[in-house]
């Protein structure tokens, strides 16, 4: 359900920037926001006992501060006032996605449990650009829960070899024994 309510949106978003010859520039201002979204403003913007003109404000002053397109603003108010600003972090993922596939790229989302070195950031690109047969974009996320290795997801694709997969999995075989 998530999936499919913020690739709309996504969708939406980059159709209307690409006949506007915006598209770069909208990547460029939705990635900065990424950056800005921390846990207490996705909470603050996903709460239903906050008043929405309390979360217009907000959108409205993040705009004014990063100075991004009306297009991203409008999107984003839909989104909050549809009670769906729990999916604006998988709606920007989805729109950096359209941008790097129409560019011919392959967009993986890396989870890993510390930063990775350029070596192997590189060597994982390759692996992938192998694989894929195509230019590779990263999108990085550091989440030390995972314990170690690594959390690889391309389009609807997972590649879980974390240690906390393997934990689990463990677990799971551990209690039907």
């Amino acid at each position: 359900m998530k999936g499919s309510i913020a690739r709309k949106y996504a969708k939406a978003l980059f159709e209307v920037s690409k006949e506007e010859n915006l598209s770069d520039e909208i990547l460029r201002e939705i990635n900065e926001l990424e950056k800005t979204l921390d846990k207490e403003i996705m909470e603050f913007l996903s709460l239903p006992t906050v008043v929405f003109e309390h979360k217009v404000d907000l959108i409205k002053d993040l705009q004014e501060r990063l100075r991004f397109h009306p297009f991203i603003t409008n999107t984003l108010l839909l989104l909050v006032e549809k009670n769906k600003a729990r999916y604006i972090p998988v709606f920007i993922s989805y729109y950096t996605q359209l941008y790097m596939e129409e560019k011919g790229y392959v967009v993986a989302e890396v989870k890993t449990a510390r930063e990775l070195n350029e070596f192997e950031e590189e060597a994982l690109k390759e692996r992938i650009k192998e694989w894929s047969g195509k230019e590779v974009f990263l999108k990085k996320e550091v989440d030390k829960e995972i314990i170690g290795g690594i959390i690889i997801k391309i389009g609807d694709l997972l590649i879980d070899n974390s240690i906390l997969k393997k934990m689990r999995n463990f677990v799971e075989t551990f209690k039907g024994e």
